[in-house]
């Protein structure tokens, strides 16, 4: 579905106008059916371009004199329009044309005030509206420290970010759910935590520090967060976490992760990374192992923690000392850990238990689910064997989505690596799923597009109109002529021609031509449709 998008002169209603989508279909914050345009259906003159609905509303909606001015045919070479669209008084936008609040509605001050003030805001209501200015409803709001407006409008929503620069804890302090989730949080099992103080501690310290870098209220009664399975986690984590090692143990630069230093003692410093988001992986991995110590039986991480209690006590110790080290983090020297040694047996423990757990123990099974991932994601691991036990997360965070989504939670964050793997699985259960950044780079169009009156079934038509917008004759040598056509709102930039005349019409000057449309919303240039012709013949003596 698209969302309309339109703006009419102070003091008028507005009327649906011009132009939404990118060029792939909108996915989030895209849930407002736009109702179909259907004025000025009038036949175009003989040997003209018809034009859509959307075009001709738009320039209703500038307005013939700035039509005119936007419909001026660029000189080759010269930059882009950069003038702002008109000035729009109103600013708490309603629905899919984009209505001013009801004098009823206005009379609440706080409705008002949200009106008047200088920040584009979206609602589908006026109801919502309303909801929003008295009672601040969750799933809508203003960026920290900005005036970008964002709303979850799908009913989940995948993200997927970089962990050295997330997104997400803005999008959720600016629309205040608590309903998410986090690839920060891991389940761990009811049971393992009511066995071992030391765990559900560890836990509990480890999600009230993802609050603090969130910098979000933490209530005790916080629903879950989780994302995905320890079990999971930790057969992925431990293969790389032995990389580590190795690499501490071959010292010198070779003791290194990325940029950072892997040699014992070293300071990890406070910012994220992955070699300290691998030791914390593995004394998490231990700790588990270690609720295992109680009346259980014929469990593998029973198994290793009866064969290895000494070894593993002790590295938790030394593990939870550095990790907490002040003022910075340090590196373990893993050469004086006992358990060294013995992680490769819990390497495989972890492995066939997360197999088990997922369903995942037959090679078929295993080896079908690979294949239903989307190729091509960035790698993300030290060693191979942990980019092939990859898949084990990708399986935990996809039923937990899944999960999530029947539960009604709002957002779900997980890393872009895992978020493209899974792409063509939340595609077809679909589930609104794409980057962080790109998710903000949406809203922020959207917002430019309502400030500059443009409704997303206007800009729908003017992408489906300049899509459909070729040179007339299509130019095949040095010297030939071509007119363009330019919808209202565009202009175009032609690099490899001159302006033959203010109708369109250029003639190529290389063997390389290149066209881009472009449209200026709210002094914000965009491109709409390039087109490109290369090696033109020159012409024949």
């Amino acid at each position: 579905m698209s969302r309309s998008i339109a703006v009419a002169p102070a003091g008028q209603e507005a009327e649906p106008s011009l132009l939404e989508q990118d060029h792939a279909p909108a996915r989030a914050g895209a849930t407002l059916a736009a109702p179909p345009l259907t004025r000025d259906r009038h036949t175009p003159a003989s040997g003209s371009v018809r034009r859509a609905p959307g075009v001709l509303a738009l320039q209703r909606a500038l307005g013939n004199q700035a039509a005119q001015r936007l419909l001026g045919r660029q000189r080759a070479g010269a930059a882009p329009p950069t003038t702002a669209s008109p000035v729009i008084q109103r600013r708490a936008l309603i629905g899919p044309t984009l209505a001013a609040p009801s004098a009823d509605a206005l009379a609440d001050a706080a409705v008002a005030a949200l009106h008047q003030d200088a920040d584009v805001r979206r609602f589908a209501s006026e109801a919502e509206l309303q909801q929003f200015a008295t009672q601040h409803l969750p799933g809508m709001g203003m960026l920290p420290g900005t005036t970008d407006w964002v709303r979850l409008d799908a009913p989940m929503t995948v993200l997927g970010e970089d962990h050295g620069d997330p997104q997400a804890p803005a999008i959720l302090q600016a629309t205040r759910i608590r309903n998410y989730r986090y690839e920060g949080y891991t389940h761990h099992s009811k049971t393992r935590q009511d066995n071992s103080p030391a765990l559900r501690a560890r836990i509990a310290a480890g999600e009230a520090a993802m609050h603090t870098r969130m910098g979000l209220a933490q209530s005790a009664d916080e629903p879950t967060h989780d994302a995905e399975h320890a079990l999971a986690k930790y057969a992925r984590v431990l293969p790389d976490v032995q990389e580590l090692i190795a690499r501490q143990g071959r010292g010198g630069a070779a003791a290194a992760v990325g940029d950072v230093s892997v040699t014992a003692g070293a300071a990890l410093g406070g910012a994220y990374s992955l070699a300290k988001a691998l030791l914390g992986g593995l004394l998490n991995a231990l700790v588990y192992a270690q609720s295992y110590g109680g009346k259980f039986f014929g469990h593998r991480l029973k198994t290793f923690y009866t064969e290895n209690r000494a070894a593993v006590d002790a590295a938790i110790v030394q593990l939870s000392a550095d990790l907490s080290a002040h003022p910075s983090p340090l590196v373990t020297d893993f050469a004086a850990l006992a358990v060294t040694p013995r992680l490769p047996a819990l390497a495989e423990a972890y492995e066939a238990l997360a197999q088990d757990k997922l369903g995942m123990t037959k090679p078929a099974t295993r080896e079908a689910f690979k294949q239903s991932l989307g190729p091509g994601a960035p790698k993300v691991a030290l060693t191979d064997a942990a980019e092939e036990l990859d898949f084990l997360r990708d399986k935990s965070m996809f039923d937990t989505i899944k999960q999530a989504a029947r539960a009604g939670d709002r957002l779900f964050v997980i890393g872009d690596a895992h978020r493209h793997k899974l792409q063509p699985l939340l595609d077809a259960e679909g589930i609104v799923a794409m980057r962080d950044d790109a998710f903000i780079d949406q809203q922020k169009r959207l917002n430019r597009d309502a400030g500059g009156g443009v409704t997303a079934d206007a800009r729908e038509q003017l992408i489906t109109t300049a899509g459909k917008i070729n040179p007339k004759p299509r130019p095949t040598v040095i010297g030939a002529t071509f007119t363009l056509e330019t919808p209202p709102g565009c202009q175009w930039v032609v690099t490899g021609a001159t302006a033959a005349d203010g109708a369109g019409s250029y003639t190529t000057t290389s063997p390389n031509v290149t066209l881009k449309l472009i449209w200026t919303v709210s002094g914000i240039p965009e491109t709409v449709r390039e087109i490109s012709y290369t090696n033109l013949r020159r012409r024949e003596p």
